[in-house]
């Protein structure tokens, strides 16, 4: 089961089903990787990016949508008052020093 690994390296409580190998496998090529999904969606999706999380995961598909030529259309929330909604880490960090 373990082509040569320690045994250290091994899960006793592994299925027994599981293929254990030392050596990288093959990328997978196929983007369906083996499912197939019939393809009935029709019309234009309402959001065409949509990112949720702190600053950093909004700045960076802005500058997706900037560089596709979305931006006019990319939404994105803006937070009123000091600090953000719900904590704004670099600010506290920044009034602790």
């Amino acid at each position: 089961m373990g082509d040569g690994l320690p045994e250290w390296m091994l899960d006793a409580k592994a299925p027994t089903d599981v293929e254990v190998t030392s050596a990288p496998r093959t990328p997978a090529e196929d983007p369906r990787l083996v499912v197939d999904v019939p393809a009935a969606a029709e019309g234009t999706p309402r959001h065409r990016l949509v990112a949720t999380g702190d600053s950093l995961t909004h700045g960076y598909p802005a500058i997706t949508a900037h560089e596709m030529g979305w931006y006019e259309h990319f939404r994105q929330p803006s937070y009123l008052g000091e600090g953000g909604l719900p904590l704004n880490l670099a600010l506290c960090g920044r009034m602790l020093l």
